[in-house]
């Protein structure tokens, strides 16, 4: 008997779960991308590899 209760209150669980669903009723939300950030130089006017040798120069 106890099978039984069980089963019929697992069934009658799925059956609630079911009908009402697992979220709210509303509308759907569109969620986009930040915009793209452009990457930063290091000194305007020089490319990385030319900011890198300037460095090293003067390090030395």
């Amino acid at each position: 008997m106890k099978n039984l209760s069980f089963l019929f209150l697992a069934m009658t669980c799925f059956a609630l779960l079911t009908i009402s669903g697992c979220g709210r009723g509303g509308e759907n939300t569109v969620v986009e991308a930040p915009p793209a950030v452009e990457e930063e130089v290091a000194m305007p006017g020089m490319t990385d590899e030319e900011y890198d040798k300037a460095m090293e120069a003067d390090m030395q």
